[in-house]
C-alpha cells in the first residue's frame, strides 16, 4: 500500500490537493461494536427482503408459490391480467 506521504506528493503534483498533509490521528478509535453489529445486522435484514422480494415478485408466471398469503394472489392476479392483454 502507498504510504501516505508519497500519496499526498502524488496528488499534489497531479494538481488535485493543495496544502500539506492532514494531520492522521494515530489512534483512530474504532466505532463501538454495537454500532458496527447494528450495521451488520441492517444489511443482512436488506438482503433477505431485497431476496424475498424477487423471489415473490420476479417469477415466471407459470409457477405458484403456495407458502406466501393471501396478499399475493391478489397481485399475482392483476400481474397475470395485465401480461395476458
Amino acid at each position: 500500500m502507498t504510504e501516505p506521504k508519497v500519496l499526498w506528493q502524488q496528488l499534489q503534483q497531479a494538481g488535485l490537493v493543495t496544502g500539506e498533509l492532514p494531520v492522521l490521528a494515530p489512534n483512530d478509535p474504532q466505532p463501538a461494536f454495537f454500532l458496527r453489529m447494528l450495521l451488520g445486522v441492517s444489511g443482512w435484514l436488506s438482503a433477505v427482503f431485497l431476496w424475498l422480494y424477487f423471489r415473490c415478485f420476479c417469477q415466471l408466471p407459470h409457477r405458484q408459490p403456495k407458502h406466501l398469503g393471501a396478499g399475493y394472489y391478489p397481485l399475482r392476479r392483476q400481474y397475470l391480467d395485465q401480461s395476458s392483454r
